[in-house]
This record gives structure tokens, C-alpha cells and sequence, in this order.
């Protein structure tokens, strides 16, 4: 039930933002758009089956105190 409410959710984005986006035909918003949309998608699934996805701070926090040499 879960998975079809996420797909309906991500239908209604595609035919209000990805369609105009693609008449103007602005194929960079597209590209980053889709593959956003893609992912969520991904994450949603992953999310509907239990599937644990781990946190991505630990790593983002380590690449911060290497750039800044916390």
C-alpha cells in the first residue's frame, strides 16, 4: 500500500515539474531532476521492504574535518 502511495506521489511529480521541464527543453534541470527523483524512488523502496539504509554523517562528517582540518 505504502509503495503505491509513493508511486502516485512520484507520478504527480513528473507530470507537473519533469513534462515542462522537458518542453522548455532544459536538459541539465532534467538530468539533476531525474536522477533526484530516482533516488528518492530507490530510498522509498528500500524504506517500504525494511531495508535499513545506513546514515550517511559519519562519512559527510569525516570529509568535513579532512577539508577543514578539524
Amino acid at each position: 500500500m505504502l509503495l503505491a502511495l509513493y508511486l502516485f506521489i512520484i507520478t504527480l511529480f513528473i507530470i507537473y515539474d519533469l513534462i515542462p521541464i522537458i518542453n522548455m527543453k532544459n536538459w541539465k534541470v532534467f538530468i539533476v531532476y531525474t536522477i533526484f527523483i530516482i533516488f528518492s524512488f530507490v530510498l522509498d523502496v528500500l524504506s517500504v521492504f525494511h531495508i535499513k539504509v545506513p546514515s550517511p554523517a559519519v562519512p559527510i562528517k569525516n570529509i568535513i574535518e579532512f577539508i577543514f582540518k578539524l
